[in-house]
């Protein structure tokens, strides 16, 4: 989810007011905008940002279940964090991350890349890792010559920072679950006029547990 920002009074009690109509257990946000990092009403929203500026930030707001089961979480920078939940058989890692976006460099997105793959290296190999966020990239529809990292039900055109994060993924043994199955509701982005739609908030999981994902 992408806040813009939750620095303004009043509009994380509005986020919460809003997500009282659904039912979840892990909301990875985006541009939280809060400084430095740390946990608000007892673990249900964790977060990381900068140290003193009110820009970028990555967050998460938790469910019940999912307080009950956190194990550990780490803010790695105002662009990344994870969290560890108790799950059976195995663990279940939610990585949230947010890419810089059009107006920022190539350098410093494969900075973003190079911390996101340092991340995940440290993380046990045997727990299940799900990495959400929002991308800045457009990975576009066609899939020819990445078939094993994303489906045929992707929207529009690929563009540059696209084909860099399908690198990525497929380095990874990724797979972009927004694309394994048609529905209606595949843009994550509107332009602010609402003639322009795309699809930049992505869903990643590991190849081997891509058979598990039933909807997105």
């Amino acid at each position: 989810w992408n806040e813009r920002s939750l620095w303004q009074a009043g509009t994380y009690a509005m986020r919460k007011k809003e997500l009282e109509r659904f039912r979840y257990e892990v909301v990875g946000l985006c541009e939280v905008r809060w400084t430095v990092s740390g946990e608000f009403e007892k673990g249900k929203l964790l977060w990381s940002g900068t140290e003193t500026e009110h820009i970028h930030g990555v967050g998460m707001i938790l469910g019940k279940k999912a307080r009950r089961a956190l194990t550990e979480y780490n803010p790695v920078n105002d662009r990344l964090m994870y969290a560890r939940f108790k799950g059976y058989p195995r663990d279940i890692i939610v990585i949230v991350a947010y890419a810089p976006a059009t107006n920022h460099s190539d350098d410093e997105v494969e900075t973003f890349y190079e911390q996101l793959e340092q991340t995940l290296k440290t993380l046990p190999k045997k727990n299940v890792k799900i990495v959400v966020g929002d991308w800045n990239a457009k990975i576009g529809s066609d899939n020819i010559g990445f078939e094993e990292v994303m489906g045929k039900y992707g929207v529009g055109d690929r563009n540059d920072r696209g084909e860099r994060l399908l690198e990525f993924v497929k380095d990874r043994r990724l797979y972009v679950t927004n694309t394994k199955r048609q529905n209606n509701n595949k843009c994550t982005w509107e332009s602010p006029d609402g003639k322009t739609m795309n699809m930049i908030g992505l869903i990643l999981i590991e190849q081997k547990w891509v058979k598990f994902v039933t909807q997105c």
